[in-house]
């Protein structure tokens, strides 16, 4: 699909890469996107996560040193600069910490600009805010004109007097991408990770992938690996700046098990298609089981390797998704699914929408906005 080429879209957002952040990484692919469909793109983002400034295919605007409220008039000004149409805003970011400048910024727009069209996109279950938080919230969905919810359940779910003040006005549900490309199974790729990290014996390639936070329920995976059977292997950093990292540390290191973990460091995304695409099992074990707005998740499902996930509903192996679903925080179920034979190598059937058609529906939304 294409859009009007005059079509000024100013997303702004917290984070964007080289800055370590799934919503930023989703941001980048949707702008690009969207800016191959023919539209003029800008984002307006942080000054100090030494994110480079660019022009093209998406001019990005490091602008933002501070997203406190005392600041807003400077945000608003950045905005402004750029002659939106459309200003569209990812929520929730980091960056934005506890600061009221993201909740009045709308308001400041329409009276700045009244024929700017505001776009709010959420990623996670606006009903897990404290009673604090949905107040704020109340102020960002009076002044917007159009909304975007990853997945179903995060509109479903709303409280009641949400749903009074969006009423009738455009909404979509808009599930996001894999932030890693889909990359082939290298036969040889186990042997050479073993070499690489000196592990010997015919064991299972266990693989995560991600930031470690309380919610992926990693302590669960702790109490089920065995690796007298297997072999741990994490995409990411041993960052033991993080609190809940830390954490996880000390409990590896209690149960004896933090020298069976290995951990990659940073790799780039080609990288980490081919270790998912390449392990014996991915594993997501999230407290409150996995859904489609969990891009780690979904970046394994791209490349069709075999899953082991929670959900809280799905049980059991699909072989066309090739995942076996477990019930959140059932040990048993994770250990009898880490141990399972998959009957097919790959999945059969596409779990994640292209960027292309992802962003296709955001300007058919915009469309329906200007």
């Amino acid at each position: 699909m294409q859009t009007d080429k005059n079509n000024r879209i100013v997303l702004v957002c917290g984070s964007y890469p080289p800055a370590r952040c799934g919503i930023g990484d989703y941001s980048s692919f949707l702008c690009e996107a969207i800016a191959k469909a023919g539209a003029d793109v800008s984002v307006i983002t942080s000054s100090y996560l030494s994110i480079p400034q660019s022009s093209a295919p998406v001019k990005v605007l490091p602008l933002i040193k501070d997203w406190n409220l005392k600041y807003a008039g400077n945000i608003l000004k950045q905005i402004l600069n750029q002659s939106p149409d459309i200003v569209q805003f990812q929520y929730p970011n980091l960056e934005y910490k506890k600061n009221l400048s993201f909740n009045f910024l709308p308001g400041m727009l329409k009276k700045a600009s009244p024929s700017i069209k505001i776009v709010e996109t959420f990623h996670e279950p606006l009903r897990d805010l404290k009673f604090l938080g949905k107040m704020r919230m109340l102020i960002n969905i009076s002044r917007a004109d159009g909304f975007i919810f990853v997945e179903k359940e995060n509109y479903a779910s709303l409280p009641f007097y949400y749903k009074i003040l969006i009423g009738s006005k455009p909404l979509s549900t808009i599930p996001i991408g894999s932030n890693v490309p889909v990359c082939e199974r290298d036969p040889n790729f186990k042997r050479k990770l073993f070499n690489d990290f000196k592990i010997t014996g015919d064991l299972k390639l266990i693989m995560t992938f991600g930031f470690i936070t309380q919610v992926k329920g990693y302590e669960l995976l702790l109490d089920t690996y065995n690796p007298e059977k297997e072999v741990w292997v994490h995409l990411g950093l041993k960052d033991k700046k993080e609190p809940y990292y830390e954490h996880f540390l000390s409990l590896a290191k209690e149960k004896g098990l933090l020298d069976h973990i290995y951990f990659t460091g940073e790799l780039s995304a080609q990288t980490i298609g081919t270790y998912l695409a390449s392990s014996d099992v991915c594993v997501f074990p999230f407290k409150e089981g996995t859904t489609p707005r969990h891009g780690t998740f979904l970046a394994a499902a791209a490349q069709g390797s075999y899953i082991v996930a929670s959900h809280s509903v799905k049980r059991g192996y699909t072989e066309k998704e090739n995942i076996y679903y477990v019930t959140p925080n059932d040990r048993e179920a994770l250990r009898t699914a880490i141990a399972f034979k998959p009957t097919t190598e790959k999945a059969s059937i596409p779990l994640v929408p292209s960027w292309d058609t992802i962003a296709a529906s955001h300007i058919k939304l915009y469309s329906d906005l200007l």
